[in-house]
């Protein structure tokens, strides 16, 4: 099915992931609902676009190259500007019951489908 075509921008979202085709898969599926989309593929990177750009949701990987997702979320939730931007987690990697307690523990929001 076709996706409707964008009535207005709706929020900016910043997607966090080494894997470009997960950068890919999230652009393909969120732009055409209208969201404006920014990608980085790593904590500093993440944090250069966020102090920025100012994007109304973080969805980070949990597994990035060098530092983790859960070393982004702590920079962001100690940062005074953008500790109040709601901050999520995707991913296929991290699974177990200490992965969820430890990113709500950071702040991290939970999205239910």
């Amino acid at each position: 099915a076709a996706a409707p075509p964008p009535v207005h921008q709706r929020a900016t979202l910043l997607v966090v992931d080494n894997a470009s085709v997960n950068l890919d898969l999230a652009r393909s599926i969120l732009e055409p609902f209208g969201y404006a989309l920014l990608t980085a593929s790593g904590v500093a990177q993440a944090l250069t676009v966020a102090r920025q750009a100012r994007p109304d949701l973080i969805l980070s990987d949990v597994h990035l190259p060098g530092e983790s997702g859960y070393d982004l979320i702590r920079a962001i939730k100690t940062d005074p500007e953008l500790r109040s931007t709601v901050f999520a987690f995707l991913t296929s990697t991290a699974r177990c019951e200490t992965d969820l307690a430890t990113a709500l523990a950071l702040g991290a929001a939970v999205l239910a489908g």
